[in-house]
C-alpha cells in the first residue's frame, strides 16, 4: 500500500473530528430561545439518551482522573473530552457544583477561541438557567 493509499484509510486525529450535537435541536427549542448565549452549549452538553450513555461513559471522577492523565500527558483534546463528558453527567444529575468544576477543568485545555471554549464560557455565566433547562428536558424525554 502507497503512503497517499494509507492516508486515505488512517484513522482521523481527534482534533480533526467534528464532534456532533448530543441532542436534536428542535427538541431543544422547547426549553430554550434558539438565540440564547447557552443554546448552542446546551445542545452540545445534553444526552440523548443518558441511561445507554453513562455506563458507556463512567463516572465523572473517572472521567476527571482521565482528563487529568491525559491533560499531564500532554494531550490536551483528550482532557477536555473526557472533562465534558464528565460535565455532561453532572448536569444531567443536577450537580452543580461537580458541573462547573469540570467545565472549568475543561475550559483550561481548551484553545480560547474555540466554540467549544464558547461553551464552557456561556455555560459557566448561565449555569443556573443550563440547571433548568437540563431538568425540564430530562423531564419530558422520560415521559
Amino acid at each position: 500500500m502507497s503512503p497517499e493509499e494509507a492516508a486515505q484509510v488512517a484513522e482521523p486525529r481527534a482534533e480533526d473530528v467534528e464532534e456532533k450535537p448530543s441532542v436534536p435541536a428542535p427538541r431543544l427549542e422547547r426549553f430554550i430561545r434558539r438565540d440564547d448565549p447557552i443554546y448552542d452549549a446546551m445542545e452540545f452538553f445534553l444526552l440523548l439518551n443518558p441511561e445507554e450513555q453513562i455506563p458507556m461513559l463512567g463516572e465523572p471522577e473517572t472521567l476527571r482522573g482521565a482528563g487529568d492523565a491525559a491533560r499531564s500527558s500532554g494531550d490536551s483534546t483528550s482532557a477536555r473530552i473526557k472533562y465534558e463528558d464528565g460535565a455532561k453527567i453532572a448536569l444531567y444529575r443536577q450537580n452543580k457544583e461537580e458541573f462547573r468544576s469540570l467545565l472549568r477543568l475543561a475550559e483550561e485545555v481548551t484553545p480560547a477561541d474555540s466554540k467549544f471554549a464558547a461553551y464552557h464560557r456561556a455555560l459557566l455565566r448561565g449555569t443556573d438557567q443550563a440547571m433548568r433547562v437540563a431538568r425540564e428536558y430530562y423531564k419530558q424525554a422520560r415521559r
